[in-house]
């Protein structure tokens, strides 16, 4: 057999990739959060946005994504019309229904916690000593 050499002569030339599709995008382009929690930071102060309740959850989402951005830390707090603060289950609950209430998404940016990650609860799998053979 007869080897081909397939590198001799090769050349690399610009060319422009086509545009990506799929993938893991952005909810939002431009988050209009950005600012807001920047200012936030910088002022000390909360800021808010009233939202229907079917949005709140990705309001929140949005605030997070900001902080991420700024790399930043972030407290939020969702309240509904009568000033009662919403837990992730109601804000989720409020999504499911399409729900047209008034909720109040406050937040302000803040210094990003230090944290450690926790440690595993799962013993690994404990590996077999191997005797050598005679």
């Amino acid at each position: 057999m007869t080897e081909v050499n397939f590198l001799a002569g090769l050349t690399a030339q610009t060319a422009e990739l086509p545009k990506r599709t799929g993938g893991r995008g952005r909810k939002v382009k431009d988050n209009p959060f950005t600012p807001w929690v920047s200012d936030s930071y910088a002022s000390q102060s909360g800021r808010s946005v009233t939202v229907p309740g079917m949005n709140a959850k990705d309001a929140t989402y949005l605030v997070r994504s900001a902080a991420q951005d700024l790399g930043l830390g972030v407290r939020i707090v969702a309240t509904d019309s009568k000033g009662k603060t919403l837990d992730a289950a109601a804000l989720k609950s409020l999504e499911e229904k399409k729900s047209t209430a008034q909720v109040k998404v406050l937040f302000q940016g803040q210094d990003k916690r230090s944290y450690t990650p926790r440690k595993s609860t799962d013993k690994p799998a404990q590996a077999t000593a191997e005797t050598p053979a005679k």
